[in-house]
């Protein structure tokens, strides 16, 4: 009768055993294998984006497999338009394992990606996402976008204006606009210029001064717009423990200064004209980054010698929005 127990109770101890082992078994099931993606990206920007894998189990007809593209970047400086769409297709309800899924993702409306080092793809299940990669799109010329390299334009405000003042007259003062493109190149460590200083540098564009009063004791001269020369910078200050730095704009402008008055010169003009624009790195809010400065010793035909005050407000620099996203 004893050993008749014992064998019960081994029985009864194995039973448990194998019922804790399934129980175990239910509670972890086994990790999807993770897929190997294969991706063929626009060489130039303006090809479609092609991923495929081979997959590694059946799908049943009423699941799908959801394939995720996500773009970034930004359109190139004097380049053609682009997009940074994100797309989300479902494919393969049904496929039987070991076939090869392709999905194509077309050319967006633009006709162009958006160049980035930082595109990707995913592919989810209904246990998660299986498969993931990273790839660059190039830029037109064919180029993988330079690390930390970034473009903006900066417009100026339309309460901005320009001022001339010549002793013993009245001032003279007009609506002052831009449009000027810049470079810089970010820290990788510091893409976004948390901390640290930044200088946007070969300028392109444009300054345009308004229409300013007649000054019937100069010789009236035409107001056009003036190229911005690259030489022109600006300087974002970086957070510091004493004391914060001013942003400073040096404007270099492919004219003389006269040029800013509606005034012919006394004599040849020089090629180039320098200002020197400062202000405060954080300004109220809502009020616009805000710079100012002048040039004196401005000689204008007829013998006055002028100073030209700029008061500038500012936004940006920073790239114009993709056609899409």
């Amino acid at each position: 009768m004893r050993k008749q127990r014992s064998g019960f109770v081994i029985i009864g101890v194995a039973l448990l055993a194998l019922m804790a082992l399934a129980g175990s078994a239910a509670a972890k099931p086994k990790a999807p294998k993770l897929l190997k993606l294969s991706v063929h990206s626009s060489f130039a920007g303006n090809e479609p984006i092609t991923l495929r894998w081979r997959t590694d189990r059946a799908m049943p007809k009423g699941e799908a497999y959801k394939v995720m593209l996500i773009t970034s970047g930004a359109p190139e400086r004097d380049g053609p338009a682009c997009s940074t769409p994100q797309i989300v297709h479902r494919v393969g309800a049904g496929t039987p394992r070991g076939r090869t899924i392709v999905v194509r993702f077309a050319v967006p409306k633009s006709g162009r990606w958006c160049p980035t080092r930082n595109a990707g793809v995913s592919v989810e299940t209904y246990s998660g996402i299986i498969g993931s990669a990273n790839f660059t799109l190039r830029d037109s010329r064919g180029l993988t976008p330079p690390e930390g390299y970034a473009w903006g334009r900066m417009t100026f405000a339309p309460s901005s204006t320009i001022t001339v003042k010549v002793p013993g007259r009245p001032d003279r003062s007009a609506p002052l606009t831009a449009q000027i493109d810049q470079e810089t190149y970010a820290n990788p460590k510091n893409p976004y210029a948390t901390t640290g200083d930044s200088v946007w540098v070969n300028a392109s564009g444009t300054v345009t001064p308004g229409a300013l009063a007649a000054d019937p004791l100069c010789t009236a001269a035409p107001i056009a717009p003036l190229s911005v020369d690259r030489a022109t910078t600006l300087f974002y200050p970086g957070v510091r423990a004493t004391g914060a730095l001013p942003i400073e704009m040096t404007l270099v402008l492919r004219a003389g200064a006269a040029a800013l008055t509606g005034c012919a010169a006394d004599g040849p003009a020089p090629a180039l004209t320098t200002v020197l624009l400062t202000g405060v790195p954080n300004p109220a809010p809502g009020t616009g980054l805000r710079v100012v400065g002048s040039v004196d010793g401005v000689h204008l035909a007829g013998g006055a010698v002028a100073t030209v005050a700029l008061d500038v407000t500012f936004t940006g620099p920073s790239p114009p929005f993709p056609a899409e996203f």
